[in-house]
């Protein structure tokens, strides 16, 4: 891919995860936060392990859950989980 079409995917990701209830937001950023900056270890694949949140998260809203449902109260524990699970 060019750099200009991954821009564009980019974006069209970011307008997906800003389309979603404010708190799930909040909750999603923190965790792609803490993907790219903090984990001790990098999915090969981070891109597949966002898009998989995404959608989790997506599915989740439009069900009307509370977003501390889908991840729990502890939101660090949940991002070191997903990133492990990508590694298996």
């Amino acid at each position: 891919m060019s750099v200009l079409a991954d821009k564009k995917t980019w974006l069209a990701f970011r307008k997906r995860v800003k389309a979603m209830p404010k708190d799930y937001v909040i909750v999603f950023d923190a965790i792609q936060n803490y993907v790219f900056k903090v984990s001790p270890f990098v999915p090969n694949d981070t891109n597949a392990v966002l898009t998989n949140l995404l959608e989790l998260f997506e599915t989740s809203a439009a069900n009307g859950q509370d977003v501390l449902a889908v991840c729990g109260d502890d939101v660090g524990q949940f991002a070191n989980e997903l990133i492990l699970s990508a590694a298996s």
